[in-house]
């Protein structure tokens, strides 16, 4: 193929992600092995025992695809799978991504690079909820075009004509929803009720107060939509004990360390 830099960098893996187009075609090679850089010292043969999730993926080189990172509020790494997208270059060049022409395909094929699993539930939003952190680091990718699930289909370039309102918040999986409730299990109307938290898979119950702090209750209010963070506050009772044993309680040990959930550590 006529590489020749850096090729002691090659490396390979057998992900099976470009599974469409690799079942329309036949298995022609297996068995390679070569005991040096020439192909003429190499065996194979044209039968296979294998399955297109044994295909090949060759990288000819070093890695060049940049490496994607999320930030929380507090620009510590997210401990989920939600927060400001950040991507790094080989040269050591990082910063944000631009929402310019961002499309689902682009959020799959990050997070997949990413290693999420729940890729499917991929969304992102182009804004500056961050902003403080995000006005401390250049843009530095825009018109990201993914044609596939894998970032190796993807083009961009690093120049941009975009402001920091356009970073990328990507969310990479499922992050759990809440909500509160009164007494009689209606939402709440006002600013105070039952915490009731919702996971993607459906379940829905209370949260432990095991460990609770009052940097965990501004990250939910701000999840919430709620402005005055500095006025959250808790408490822990039976008051809504009727509502409250009607339902499991499904998440417990919450540690938030910033005001937005991408912070947020916790146990079901």
């Amino acid at each position: 193929m006529g590489f020749t830099e850096r090729v002691e960098e090659a490396s390979w893996d057998n992900e099976g992600s470009y599974v469409d187009g690799q079942s329309s075609l036949s298995i022609v090679l297996d068995d390679v092995s070569c005991y040096d850089n020439d192909l003429a010292s190499c065996t194979y043969s044209r039968e296979h025992d294998c399955s297109h999730s044994e295909d090949v993926f060759l990288r000819c080189g070093p890695q060049t695809n940049p490496v994607f990172s999320l930030l929380n509020s507090q620009g510590n790494n997210s401990l989920g799978s939600t927060g400001l997208l950040i991507a790094t270059y080989l040269d050591g060049v990082r910063g944000t991504v631009c929402d310019d022409g961002f499309v689902k395909a682009n959020a799959i094929a990050i997070c997949r690079e990413m290693g999420f699993e729940d890729y499917e539930y991929a969304s992102w939003e182009g804004n500056g909820s961050f902003m403080e952190r995000q006005t401390s680091l250049p843009i530095v990718m825009d018109s990201l075009s993914c044609e596939e699930l894998d970032f190796s289909s993807c083009v961009y370039t690093r120049e941009h004509d975009c402001s920091h309102g356009e970073d990328i918040i990507l969310k990479c999986g499922p992050e759990p929803s809440f909500r509160l409730v009164d007494a009689n299990g209606n939402n709440s109307t006002g600013n105070y009720g039952l915490l009731i938290v919702t996971h993607q898979d459906g379940e829905s119950g209370t949260v432990c107060d095991d460990g609770f702090t009052t940097t965990n209750a501004q990250a939910i209010c701000h999840e919430l939509g709620f402005q005055n963070l500095e006025e959250a506050s808790w408490e822990s009772d039976g008051s809504f004990m009727e509502e409250q044993s009607s339902l499991p309680i499904v998440m417990d040990d919450l540690s938030c360390s910033g005001y937005d959930f991408a912070s947020c550590s916790f146990s079901r």
